[in-house]
C-alpha cells in the first residue's frame, strides 16, 4: 500500500498527533505504575490487548457491537483509522480523518494534563 501524494501532509500530521498523544499517555503511565520491574510486562499486556481490540491484527467487523464500542473509546483505534484514511487512495480530499484526529488529540491533551498534575520527579516510597 503506497501513500497517495496528496495525502502526505495528512499522514505526517496524523503521525505527529499520534506520537504526542502516546507520549503523553506514557507519561501518565509512569504515575500509575510505580515499579520499573512491573512496567514492561504490564504495558506489554495492555498494549497487545488494545492492538487486538482495535483491529490492528484482524478486521473489527468480526467483533460484536459491544466490543467495537469499547474499541472506539481507546486511542489506538483512532490512530489506526486515521492512518488508514491517509493511506487510502479512494479517499477524496487531503486524506484527513478529523473525528479520529480530534479524539486522539483529546486523549493526548487529557493525559498530558493529568500527568503534569500528578507526576513527581522524586520516587514515592511504598511499603
Amino acid at each position: 500500500m503506497s501513500l497517495p501524494a496528496n495525502h502526505l501532509i495528512a499522514a505526517v500530521i496524523t503521525v505527529i498527533i499520534g506520537a504526542l498523544a502516546f507520549c503523553a499517555l506514557g507519561c501518565l503511565v509512569t504515575v500509575v505504575i510505580r515499579s520499573a520491574t512491573a512496567a514492561m510486562p504490564l504495558l506489554f499486556g495492555v498494549t497487545l490487548a488494545l492492538f487486538f481490540l482495535s483491529g490492528n491484527f484482524f478486521p473489527t467487523d468480526t467483533l460484536s457491537g459491544a466490543w467495537r464500542a469499547v474499541a472506539s473509546v481507546f486511542p489506538v483505534r483512532h490512530f489506526l483509522t486515521a492512518m488508514l484514511t491517509a493511506y487510502n487512495p479512494h479517499v477524496t480530499g487531503a486524506g484527513f480523518a478529523p473525528r479520529d484526529l480530534a479524539i486522539l488529540a483529546l486523549w493526548g491533551l487529557a493525559s498530558a494534563i493529568v500527568a503534569a498534575r500528578t507526576f513527581r520527579w522524586t520516587p514515592v516510597r511504598t511499603g
